[in-house]
């Protein structure tokens, strides 16, 4: 299993026993851990395409656009578009290092190169409006991340 994470095949997850051949089940998840810095934090973010429900990892997620009900995923793996509310997308990944910033824009703080009172920059180049009912709000959040550094 090592050999396999340390090739780069990817796994959500790998249930190891406790009693292995060559070392347990313990040894084998330090070693994920520490050698291959496999430690992902894994905050999903879950939405309909048809019947079926989607998932991708906010860490690829640079930022969501609203679009009337159409809301676009901009990410690692381009751009996907699914049916929903900014809402439901806000109440989704609360808390986990995104910012609304407009009614139409939700980002990802770990893809914000360029911060400006009225527009944030993204890594891609692109460039989203900050509305004036959240600069305040964008302030605190930019206060709070560097005091964590």
């Amino acid at each position: 299993m090592f050999q396999a994470i340390e090739n780069k095949d990817n796994y959500d997850r790998v249930f190891l026993d406790i009693q292995l051949l060559e070392l347990d089940g313990v040894q084998v998840g330090k070693q994920i851990r520490e050698q291959l810095g496999n430690e992902r934090i894994r905050n999903d973010f879950f939405f309909p395409i048809g019947k079926s429900i989607q998932r991708l990892y906010l860490d690829e997620i640079f930022y969501f656009a609203c679009n009337g009900k159409r809301i676009d995923i901009y990410s690692d793996m381009g751009v996907t578009t699914f049916y929903g509310t900014m809402r439901e997308v806000a109440e989704q990944v609360n808390g986990k290092g995104v910012w609304i910033i407009h009614k139409s824009y939700i980002v990802n703080s770990s893809y914000v190169s360029i911060y400006q009172y009225d527009t944030v920059q993204m890594t891609d180049g692109t460039i989203l409006p900050i509305s004036p009912k959240y600069r305040k709000l964008m302030k605190a959040c930019l206060t709070e991340l560097y005091r964590k550094r």
